[in-house]
């Protein structure tokens, strides 16, 4: 794992001594256990017990002790955080079964070894004079035991539910229109769980040709754009401020990235904060984005590549309070660089003062086994291309909604996959939905799909447990009831944040598309959609082919999107669907009838 081979390289050249008392299997627990109090974040306990450790280690003379009772702790700690995190894939866990079936028993005989060795080691050689060094490996023990507790609360189990500047303003916005959006956002769609707000690109232009930074080769906001980003005495720009003011309202803020350094930076070589490197060391000029040239790539085998991703993260994630990066032209077949994830994946790692989303883009040329090797390295990560506003034919590169439907039933194996903070989302971009951009990018329109198309959209990004972004500007939401209604139905936004299993089970069959997604309380959500037929149309749902049970079957049918009780139906119930739209079912309290 390359994570791992970077950091038992780091630790191999500082602490020779200390590798060659200890065999290769101790040495990698130990590598996995410093890892593992790197990627935990409770802010003052973490703090505490990453410096016992790396005081320990660059000592050189590391107590067996110590260091075992701290391996066998976070592999406990390990072990409850994936059990954590994979939980909601595959239904709750039942953790006997998992022992039972010898992976979990396995990680068990590794502490206990562990625990074992700690305590040999302690009573033949410690307890006789080494109290300081015994009160040392408590200390680190109790400290990581508690912070597990802290990263168990604080992950997320959910896909993420927020805002994207991007199809309403066609970049970052300025200050006056995201303090706008965030207010709306706060009093229409906090309350059902929409917490981020992510500024996408441009936020540090000062004009076209010039970009703000602050000296270190780090973009840092316009101070046209954001006049409250302006410090005094010359200081750098800093999006600190606005980031308080999002997390007063209750959000949660977020910016875009690119992958590489700006070519302003390299032109003016910029030095690398924390090494005595510069812009021109680690930039590989030859490769910039293909869609936005401004970026040149990292050289990533260069002693300086991590230490720029580093400043980056440690500036953004650990200064100015962001809780959310997407990170551009980095991931899909295409824009894919996988050295480059794997290294932002570890900066936002030593980011000891908040969890941090990470989010990979663009998607394009995206395929499932890709997406199975990378998805452990972010939160979410799209699957696709741009989504537009176009059910079909469309007038822009990109990908319609109608294409998504035979795209999402390839991942659904991926989702809620273990991730970098929790569970990870197969991401097939924002919703296109109110008022957007306009296809000339020269003014604000309604979106081009029509009602059905977007309740649709809607249906299959919440059964799918796509990431719920909105991509039309909120301070329109309070006049336009019908995309408010889209956005706060509480049934949907609960198929999204709580079914579980989502699947295909119908694909183009005479036009239509039927999903089902697994209620935590025992009912089945089926979503019907009419995408390739011109006219209404009918789909007979079979009770026994959703539910999984013997018939015949008198089950409850609820229309979803009304949030209306049918009433007992018998073995079957039809959906009369209009062309290009849909409807939702939660089918429940099934029973066998004579």
């Amino acid at each position: 794992m390359a994570v791992m081979a970077l950091t038992r390289s780091t630790i191999a050249d500082r602490t020779p001594r200390f590798l060659n008392r200890m065999n290769t299997a101790r040495a990698a627990s130990g590598l996995k256990a410093v890892l593992l109090v790197l990627r935990l974040r409770s802010p003052s306990l973490i703090e505490t017990a990453r410096r016992t450790m790396q005081r320990m280690i660059l000592m050189m003379d590391v107590p067996r002790f110590t260091f075992c009772a701290g391996c066998a702790c976070l592999r406990l700690s390990a072990w409850l955080i994936v059990d954590r995190r994979t939980e909601g894939k595959r239904g709750p866990t039942n953790k006997l079964a998992r022992l039972r079936s010898g992976g979990i028993s396995r990680e068990f005989a590794s502490i206990f070894s562990h625990v074992t060795l700690a305590y040999n080691h302690f009573t033949q050689r410690i307890m006789p004079s080494s109290l300081p060094v015994l009160f040392c490996g408590v200390l680190l023990s109790c400290s990581l035991v508690l912070q597990c507790t802290y990263a168990l609360r604080s992950s997320r189990t959910s896909p993420p539910m927020g805002w994207n500047s991007y199809d309403s303003l066609l970049g970052s916005g300025n200050e006056t229109e995201i303090r706008d959006n965030a207010q709306a956002m706060a009093k229409l769609l906090l309350p059902l769980g929409w917490d981020y707000l992510v500024l996408d690109a441009g936020w540090y232009f000062e004009n076209a040709s010039f970009v703000a930074t602050d000296g270190h080769a780090r973009l840092v906001p316009s101070k046209s754009l954001f006049p409250s980003s302006v410090k005094p005495n010359g200081a750098p720009n800093s999006f600190k401020p606005l980031a308080d003011y999002v997390h007063s309202l209750g959000l949660k803020f977020g910016i875009h990235v690119m992958r590489g350094i700006h070519k302003q930076i390299v032109d003016a070589n910029e030095p690398i904060l924390g090494t005595s490197y510069r812009a021109k060391d680690i930039a590989i000029q030859s490769d910039k984005c293909v869609w936005w040239d401004d970026f040149y790539g990292i050289n990533m085998t260069h002693p300086a590549g991590q230490y720029y991703y580093n400043s980056l993260l440690s500036l953004y994630g650990g200064e100015w309070g962001i809780d959310f990066i997407k990170v551009d032209c980095i991931f899909g077949g295409r824009d894919g660089h996988t050295r480059d994830i794997i290294a932002v994946s570890n900066a936002i790692q030593l980011v000891q003062q908040r969890e941090i989303w990470l989010s990979l883009s663009p998607g394009l040329g995206v395929t499932p086994a890709y997406a199975a090797q990378l998805q452990q390295y972010a939160d979410q990560y799209r699957i696709t291309d741009d989504l537009w506003d176009c059910w079909g034919p469309c007038y822009v590169d990109g990908v319609t909604v109608q294409q998504a439907f035979d795209t999402l039933p390839n991942y659904t194996s991926l989702v809620g996959m273990r991730g970098l903070n929790g569970p990870s989302w197969p991401d097939a971009d924002m919703m296109p939905l109110g008022i957007i951009m306009d296809p000339g990018h020269t003014r604000q329109a309604p979106t081009n799909l029509t009602r059905d198309e977007q309740i649709s959209l809607v249906s299959l990004w919440s059964i799918f447990r796509n990431p719920l972004i909105f991509g039309g500007d909120m301070r329109h939401l309070a006049g336009d009831s019908f995309t408010l209604g889209l956005l706060s139905n509480p049934e949907i936004i609960s198929i999204n944040q709580q079914a579980e299993h989502p699947q295909a089970l119908v694909v183009n069959q005479l036009g239509f598309y039927v999903w089902l997604s697994y209620q935590p309380e025992g009912g089945v959500y089926v979503a019907v959609f009419n995408v390739r037929n011109a006219q209404s149309a009918s789909y007979t749902i079979s009770f026994e082919t959703v539910t999984r049970k013997q018939g015949p079957l008198s089950c409850q049918v609820r229309d979803v999107w009304a949030r209306k009780d049918l009433g007992s139906y018998k073995d079957t119930c039809t959906a009369n669907t209009p062309s290009h739209g849909a409807q939702v079912f939660l089918i429940s309290g099934c029973s066998k009838t004579n």
